[in-house]
């Protein structure tokens, strides 16, 4: 076979090789690259809905500890209504097994909590300020504070409690209580956070507080 035979079986060759790898290999190549990316994904869906089944199975299991929890959450916190005479009653309550006197409550408007935002029926998350008089002796005043974080049900933030000597004279002192208390709250029903005070010290946007009013069943 001449040499010029052989070129031109290999020129035969070399094309047949490119024409099958255009025509064949190379469609095959990217179909299987298209399945192993779509088996990945596939895998990684399959795993998301392990974990999902595994957490669904965690709230089947622990349902009744769940339901318990969020009845206590909405005795903490509850919804439609600041509920100030019944949070009066039981402080009143603890006052009483505690061997103290409230003299007076009062509150201020509800605000947002900063950050709260509404749910899906219109509640945000509203803080109530709230002042208080107390009279008592240290113990007794000690004690106070204790049946509300274990006795009365409801979430009660105190921030700032300041005791001076009784009008009676030591031991007896008279306790002035700034707080908290948090309910679920429809937005129109609520004040608007105040806005933030720019750099150079002046303040725009400010919202009026209302002025805190006694409630009943103070004494």
């Amino acid at each position: 076979m001449s040499s010029r035979s052989i070129l031109i079986a290999a020129g035969v060759a070399l094309l047949l090789a490119v024409g099958f790898w255009f025509a064949a290999y190379s469609p095959l190549d990217e179909q299987q690259t298209a399945l192993e990316a779509e088996t990945t994904q596939l895998q990684s869906q399959a795993q998301q809905l392990r974990n999902q089944l595994a957490q669904l199975e965690d709230i089947r299991d622990n349902e009744l500890q769940i339901r318990a929890d969020l009845n206590r959450l909405r005795a903490l916190v509850p919804a439609g209504t600041p509920a100030q005479p019944s949070f009066v009653r039981a402080a009143q309550l603890a006052a009483d097994a505690s061997g103290t006197v409230i003299q007076s409550v009062t509150f201020g408007a509800p605000a947002i909590v900063e950050g709260a935002v509404p749910d899906a029926d219109g509640l945000v998350l509203a803080s109530i300020s709230m002042n208080a008089v107390v009279d008592g002796g240290y113990f007794q005043l000690v004690d106070l504070f204790r049946r509300f974080e274990i006795e009365v049900a409801r979430a009660v933030q105190v921030d700032v409690v300041g005791m001076v000597e009784g009008t009676d004279g030591f031991p007896q002192l008279s306790a002035a209580v700034t707080g908290r208390i948090f309910a679920l709250l429809p937005v129109t029903e609520v004040e608007a956070p105040p806005a933030e005070v720019p750099a150079d010290g002046a303040t725009e946007g400010t919202t009026d507080g209302a002025t805190p009013a006694p409630t009943e069943g103070g004494q």
